[in-house]
């Protein structure tokens, strides 16, 4: 009501300004989505127990290799956080 008001008063007649109520509809038969999306898809894989543990050692014993070759060509190390991002890609 008060954006009415707004408009009147401004006299603005731009369609996109009139009302908060002039949101996009569906088509009839089909429900419009959330707004909410993710903006990329997600793959969820359910690890066992000794399937996390093996890929966290592994992860750590990639990680002591990596730190080694940084060290031997004078670079600086990543943090494991930096690490695991790289890692998992």
């Amino acid at each position: 009501m008060r954006d009415l008001e707004l408009e009147k008063k401004s006299g603005d007649k731009s369609p996109g300004l009139r009302t908060k109520d002039a949101a996009p509809t569906a088509p009839k038969g089909q429900t419009q989505k959330n707004n909410t999306q993710a903006l990329g898809s997600t793959n969820v894989r359910c690890l066992s127990l000794k399937q996390l543990k093996d890929m966290i050692v592994d992860m750590y014993s990639s990680k002591v290799k990596f730190d080694k070759k940084c060290e031997d060509a004078h670079l600086a190390r990543e943090t494991m956080e930096q690490f695991m991002y790289t890692y998992l890609n």
